[in-house]
């Protein structure tokens, strides 16, 4: 390679580094901002956020809804008072049966499906995590 390939090349490598920090970096940012893709991320976000969604189960299966309501954030708060907390998990309880024991939980980017065993049906709770690990969904899909 002469030493004007050389000077050639570095000079693109150079501008594609720049070009990339100056316009893809911004763009993911904005992106992780829009979407609310974690800011804690590894290992010790997905182990906090299982552990969190381990315990908001544990919660309302032993009916301590002040507890269960304590990781939610703020919007989740206003809608998921601990008095809908109960009424949430006594209309879960009418359609599944009786809770029975939490099987298992699976973490996959900010969203943790804690299984559940009921009377009637073992189903997946799904529970949706903001960066800061807080609860900002849960889905029972059998209701």
């Amino acid at each position: 390679m002469s030493k004007f390939q050389r000077l050639t090349t570095s000079i693109l490598i150079t501008i594609s580094l720049v070009s990339w920090q100056t316009f893809i970096v911004p763009k993911t940012k904005v992106l992780a901002d829009t979407v609310n893709i974690p800011q804690l991320s590894g290992v010790n976000y997905h182990n906090n956020i299982q552990q969190k969604a381990e315990a908001f189960v544990d919660a309302l299966s032993e009916k301590h809804f002040d507890k269960a309501t304590k990781d939610l954030n703020r919007d989740m708060k206003q809608e998921w008072s601990s008095i809908n907390a109960q009424q949430y998990w006594q209309d879960l309880q009418r359609a599944t049966g009786k809770f029975e024991k939490r099987v298992k939980s699976t973490v996959d980017d900010n969203l943790v499906l804690v299984t559940i065993q009921f009377d009637k049906v073992t189903e997946d709770l799904f529970v949706i995590f903001d960066g800061q690990g807080n609860i900002v969904g849960v889905d029972f899909p059998a209701i």
